[in-house]
């Protein structure tokens, strides 16, 4: 099941880059080098993240998550996580 897509505005590289390592470090598995395909391997959460680094905003589209997931819920805790670095 998708979400529909949403942004993070104003965030540097050096914190998308550093939300990514967290994100492996914590058992998530990342490919690719902007845009990156990312599964949490948590809740079935899949999702592709894209840079820009002219705006300095973050896309994000949730791809796949389990049906018990609303997107929104989704969407609150990967906003916290990534403002956490």
């Amino acid at each position: 099941m998708a979400c529909n897509a949403f942004q993070i505005e104003k965030l540097s590289i050096e914190v998308v880059e550093s939300t990514i390592q967290e994100l492996i470090r914590t058992g998530a598995s990342v490919t690719g080098q902007n845009p990156w395909s990312v599964n949490l391997n948590k809740h079935g959460i899949k999702l592709i993240a894209d840079y820009n680094p002219e705006s300095k905003n973050l896309n994000i589209v949730v791809t796949n998550k389990k049906f018990y997931l609303s997107c929104g819920k989704v969407e609150n805790e990967l906003r916290k996580k990534i403002r956490l670095y």
